[in-house]
């Protein structure tokens, strides 16, 4: 049964026959981490140290080049659910930069691991455990800042698993510049896409392989402009912040604030991990500069069972991005083109339609029929859009998603500490089951689950690791599943 629902969403009026809106916002959870600025005998310092805290934890501060600082940026993108703080400390490496940029960064980024040490030796007061800590129980957020783009040009997002000798776990950590070579100015923008990676878990969207646009500037993770791109509806379905309405099957009118809380999930019910999101974008918000309307919708349609994220851009069913922006004048310049540059054909204006019939279509990527119907697009003053969206009643053949919470492991190979086989179903996907390293098992492995009670299967869709560490095999080279 349907029910009349009426929200009060980013201060305007919101009615439609929907499920209540999924929402998380102002939760104000502060993440305590730490900052290390290092420098080189070769390249000083850039920054002050009350410039630095400015950058990193100030509210309203501003700079030429420098729109939001990092704090303000994730407390906005969070829909203001994480209030960063990051305690400061300046490190000069021995050797010069040039040194650390000829070992490669897996050595380079030793120098890291230097300067946590050094900071735990010459300030033995500092409480380490204020900070904030993963599920794991590491560090939740170690940035590391440079003076130089070294080593081997930073990046972040890397799991070291170190134990430093205090006996804190650096399971992630995270680097880059606030000026590049490229950069005139200091610039936001690589300190907070590293920090996505590391602390959020957000993937790349940018083609890796440089042979197709990825997602170009329309999310953080692929974008680069100083004033840093919004971080995209599907990140914030990912992270389950803000309002995420996700209409019933019906016809339903609905209006979206540009650049608001609220998005639009529209998913697969044969398959949880595919859906498409619609958002609303103005190009005078702060990080929209380079949206090519001035008002518009943006939609995605995202995979996530994809591990390699944006580097396939085939659009076929076995080779298709992770993360794609549904580009309404079927060119679909940011798969074929590289370089590119997004541009008004990526916008859903007033006059377009999504559907089965359109290119592009609203098919799922296996080119099942989704019947998601988009249409009517209207301008509501100057910050609003309002479409319609149909959502089918479900096919007959379809069959909900099994609840992992009733599973219980009856056997396994034997596992690493820490990364026990009920990790493979506890609902985090920072979180893994693995034997302990070093092949001390030789393969098949094997893992066999009580489901709780019968149930009929018609599909089965592993999530693979996504980490971009060792241990590196996150996907699975052949398998066989038993039911009995």
């Amino acid at each position: 049964m349907n029910i009349l629902y009426t929200f009060i969403v980013t201060g305007f009026l919101f009615i439609c026959f929907c499920k209540p809106a999924f929402s998380q916002t102002d939760a104000n959870i502060p993440l305590h981490g730490i900052t290390i600025y290092i420098d080189y005998p070769d390249a000083p310092t850039t920054v002050s140290a009350i410039q630095l805290d400015s950058l990193i934890n100030g509210i309203n501060y501003r700079e030429p080049g420098v729109e939001r600082t990092f704090r303000k940026y994730w407390y906005e993108q969070s829909r203001r659910n994480v209030v960063f703080h990051h305690d400061i400390f300046f490190y000069t490496a021995p050797l010069p930069a040039s040194h650390y940029d000829t070992v490669g960064w897996q050595k380079g980024i030793t120098l890291w691991k230097d300067a946590l040490e050094w900071v735990i030796t010459n300030n033995p007061a500092y409480n380490w455990d204020a900070l904030s800590r993963d599920a794991g129980g590491g560090l939740r957020s170690v940035m590391i800042l440079s003076s130089s783009f070294a080593p081997d040009g930073v990046g972040g997002g890397h799991g070291p698993y170190w134990t430093l000798s205090n006996g804190a776990l650096v399971s992630r950590i995270y680097g880059s510049v606030l000026k590049a070579p490229w950069d005139t100015t200091n610039n936001m923008f690589m300190t907070l896409h590293e920090g996505g990676h590391a602390v959020f878990n957000l993937p790349d969207t940018y083609d890796t392989g440089y042979d197709s646009g990825g997602t170009w500037f329309y999310t953080l993770m692929s974008g680069g402009k100083n004033d840093v791109e919004p971080i995209g509806a599907p990140f914030l379905e990912q992270h389950k912040w803000g309002y995420r309405i996700e209409p019933p099957t019906g016809t339903h009118t609905i209006t979206l604030r540009a650049d608001g809380d609220s998005i639009i999930v529209l998913r697969n019910l044969h398959d949880s991990l595919e859906f498409f999101t619609i958002e609303a974008r103005k190009q005078s918000t702060i990080g929209n500069s380079l949206f090519p309307a001035n008002l518009g919708l943006l939609i995605w349609h995202s995979d996530m069972k994809v591990s390699t994220s944006n580097t396939l851009q085939d659009r076929t069913p076995l080779k298709h991005y992770m993360h794609s922006v549904v580009q309404p004048d079927g060119l679909f310049e940011l798969e074929k083109l590289f370089p590119t540059s997004g541009n008004i054909g990526d916008i859903f204006l007033p006059g377009n339609n999504l559907d089965n019939a359109t290119t592009p279509d609203t098919k799922w990527w296996d080119s099942s029929s989704s019947g998601i119907d988009i249409h009517s697009i209207e301008f509501v003053g100057s910050d609003k859009i309002q479409f319609t969206v149909t959502v089918p009643t479900p096919h007959n053949d379809h069959y909900p998603e099994i609840s992992q919470s009733g599973w219980r492991v009856i056997s396994a190979t034997p596992f690493q500490t820490g990364y026990e086989p009920s990790k493979a179903f506890d609902g985090n996907p920072d979180t893994y089951y693995h034997i302990p390293y070093g092949n001390q098992n030789p393969r098949p492995h094997d893992l066999v689950l009580d489901l709780g009670k019968p149930y009929t299967i018609n599909e089965f869709y592993y999530t693979a690791n996504k980490n971009n560490a060792p241990p590196w095999e996150g996907r699975i080279k052949g398998y066989k599943l038993y039911l009995s």
